[in-house]
């Protein structure tokens, strides 16, 4: 097999499996009960919480752990209009969020919150002038309703597109306007340098299973001073904000695995450019088969791992399960509701029509990929474009 959908999830490196496996096997006790093997789980816990603080610079009180991206997510909005503030404000995201930020901001839409969903330029990045104007422009007959802060939900890699947003530029806008800022950094761990004080970051959300972790496992920074309201009641657990016993084993394994990214980074971001290039000089390279084909987004050339990829006239669908038959693993740029296929609303809102929409892939990667991985990809996409093309020809005639 060979995989290419990195964007959706990691498979869990070898060091990981190690860690968990000792884990449910030593660190299996409860961390809030009172006995010496708990109180040592407890400390692994808080070790791990400063590896995660330490991997984007913050300060380890300001790491929640959660279950992952989206609930993450879902905490910093929810939690932040649901806090010690208690009064709606603005609340504005991109057209090319997550949904567990673009459904939950839609969702707020019959409330009294001014919820914004701000366009995307071509290139696949957020419109920083329309973001500009909408914080400057706040109707005045909502700010009677306003004792809090606007919230601005931005991701910092696009996980359909691979477009890398200027987190810098957008967090100095936000804070004009005295706004908060929150990045979803799920598919920018282990790819881009995050520093949360010199980014200007206010809240950040991640997922382990992105970065070659598991699935369950992720966390939320919050900037000392933003008050949130937990979405699970219960006990005392991560200051209050996250109710339920921790699940330690994932936890230690996540803050292993970020501080091995931490020391890697330099290499891993190197590699990543370098397997980018070479995946796309080889799309690009025969001229058959790169006929009526174009890259998204930031288009070629970027450092992301994401390559949203169009083949005009050719269903993504359908290519996607002929690649699968040659044991080649990629994705769709367009999701299917309800069993029946519509196209994404990211690719759409970069001015891509129904139909190209349904013809766009996404190419993803990690440092694992091979060159042999890579050429075996450009000749799945050679021999089924080709194939696909004879097929909708004959079906003309």
């Amino acid at each position: 097999m060979v995989y290419f959908d990195c964007a959706a999830t990691t498979k869990p490196i070898e060091k990981v499996i190690q860690d968990i496996t000792e884990g449910m096997r030593g660190d299996w006790f409860n961390p809030s009960s009172v006995s010496e093997e708990s109180r040592k789980v407890k400390l692994k816990i808080e070790h791990a919480r400063q590896q995660v603080a330490d991997f984007i610079n913050a300060d380890p009180d300001e790491i929640i752990f959660t279950s992952g991206g989206s609930e993450s997510n879902n905490l910093a909005i929810r939690g932040y209009f649901e806090g010690s503030y208690n009064r709606p404000c603005g609340l504005f995201c991109s057209e090319g969020e997550h949904p567990s930020i673009y459904n939950l901001i839609k969702k707020y839409k019959d409330m009294y919150y001014y919820p914004q969903i701000l366009s995307l330029e071509k290139n696949g990045k957020l419109n920083l002038k329309e973001l500009t104007y909408q914080l400057l422009n706040i109707p005045i007959y909502h700010e009677r309703f306003f004792s809090s802060p606007p919230l601005v939900c931005i991701s910092y890699v696009n996980n359909e597109l691979g477009s890398v947003n200027p987190i810098q530029e957008i967090s100095k806008i936000v804070h004009r306007s005295n706004g908060v800022l929150l990045v979803d950094a799920v598919q920018a761990i282990g790819y881009r340098d995050i520093d949360v004080k010199s980014m200007g970051i206010d809240m950040l959300s991640a997922s382990f299973h992105k970065f070659g972790g598991v699935r369950g496992c992720g966390f939320l920074y919050v900037k000392k001073g933003i008050q949130l309201s937990p979405l699970i009641i219960g006990g005392h657990q991560e200051n209050n904000l996250r109710a339920g016993t921790e699940a330690s084993y994932l936890i230690i394994a996540m803050g292993n695995r970020l501080e091995e990214l931490k020391q890697t980074q330099k290499e891993r971001k190197e590699l990543i450019e370098h397997l980018r290039l070479s995946i796309e000089e080889k799309l690009f390279d025969n001229d058959d088969l790169s006929k009526d084909m174009w890259i998204n987004g930031e288009a070629m050339y970027s450092h992301s791992h994401i390559i949203s990829l169009t083949i005009k006239g050719i269903p993504a669908q359908q290519l996607i399960t002929l690649m699968n038959l040659n044991g080649v693993i990629v994705s769709a740029g367009s999701a299917c509701s309800s069993g029946e296929e519509k196209p994404s609303r990211i690719l759409k809102a970069i001015g891509l029509s129904d139909e190209d929409a349904k013809s766009t892939i996404r190419i993803s990667f990690n440092e694992f990929t091979t060159e042999d991985d890579i050429n075996k990809l450009v000749k799945s996409l050679e021999e089924n474009i080709l194939i696909l093309r004879e097929l909708n020809s004959e079906d003309k005639i």
